[in-house]
């Protein structure tokens, strides 16, 4: 039966699929970290902006809740509503009920909310991050005791801070990434291929089709050592056996012309006598000299450097 030769992928094949894999996770960490890293920025510098406008406000806000003066808040409400971070505010007095809002629709009924509610029964500063349901960044909720130093809250200050603006730079710096990944990993699988393909492939390929010809009887032939790293040693080391078999098939074919012509001479002369001791070794010189015609047809069958 004849046996089947199954081809696989190619060394240099091998190898540049090896580091393309590694480009696509090296980008790929990269991407993320910097994803990662951006947007917790954007999260800390959103919450810091919502904290310094609740405090901001909450100092003005006192002297207007205990004078009475909420026109004056309904000015400070009109500069927020101006501001696309902040999504509504609304200042509360201590019973629940709205005094000013960004948003109309806050002073038609008594506002609720479990952050607020947290706040005005615990009288401290409370926050909560809400997300989307692919977990994108979508607001900031504030909740802020309005006091004077060292004294009870006269109100609360509510703010609901727009982090739209943070998803929609995230997504474009997504595809970005994407973009810019693609092409390194397009450029990086080309470079490595170049690469490869002269540095080992062709080296390898070279070597390959020596071994191959020595499989077959061919030792004449001898490996370029282009450089003198591992394949180049072992191009060397090649080039080495095959001279050294070279040596060794010419003094195996010197040996066997010399056992011929002396075996012949021994024929000759062992032919012209009638000793039986001469016969026996005439005989056997025959037998001898039929091994040594078969051993010289072998070698024959071989190619080597003169």
């Amino acid at each position: 039966m004849f046996e089947i030769k199954k081809r696989g992928f190619s060394l240099g094949f091998k190898l540049s699929l090896s580091i393309t894999l590694l480009i696509i996770l090296l980008m790929t960490a990269v991407s993320i970290n910097t994803y990662i890293r951006n947007r917790n920025a954007f999260l800390t510098e959103a919450e810091k902006r919502g904290w310094l406008t609740a405090r901001t406000v909450s100092a003005f806000a006192a002297d207007y809740l205990r004078g009475n003066r909420t026109y004056l808040l309904s000015n400070i409400m009109d500069h927020l509503e101006r501001d696309p971070f902040i999504k509504q505010a609304a200042v509360v007095d201590v019973n629940g009920n709205v005094v000013v809002s960004t948003n109309p629709q806050l002073l038609k009924a008594p506002f609720s909310h479990p952050l607020l509610q947290s706040a005005m029964s615990e009288k401290k500063d409370r926050m909560l991050y809400k997300t989307d349901y692919r977990g994108h960044p979508l607001a900031f909720l504030f909740a802020s005791p309005i006091a004077p130093r060292q004294q009870e809250p006269v109100g609360y200050f509510w703010l609901e801070a727009d982090l739209s603006y943070i998803s929609n730079y995230l997504l474009a710096l997504a595809y970005q990434q994407i973009f810019t990944s693609l092409l390194a990993i397009i450029a990086g699988l080309i470079i490595s291929r170049l690469i490869i393909i002269r540095l080992v492939q062709k080296p390898v390929h070279e070597l390959l089709q020596a071994t191959d010809r020595m499989a077959v009887g061919d030792f004449s032939g001898q490996v370029s050592v282009l450089h003198h790293d591992e394949l180049g040693r072992l191009a060397t080391a090649f080039n080495t056996m095959s001279g050294h078999i070279s040596v060794l098939f010419q003094s195996i074919r010197d040996s066997i012309k010399n056992i011929s012509q002396t075996t012949l001479t021994i024929m000759s002369i062992s032919d012209q006598s009638e000793n039986a001791l001469l016969q026996e070794v005439n005989a056997n010189s025959r037998k001898l000299l039929r091994h040594t015609d078969k051993l010289n047809t072998i070698c024959q069958q071989f190619k080597f450097n003169e």
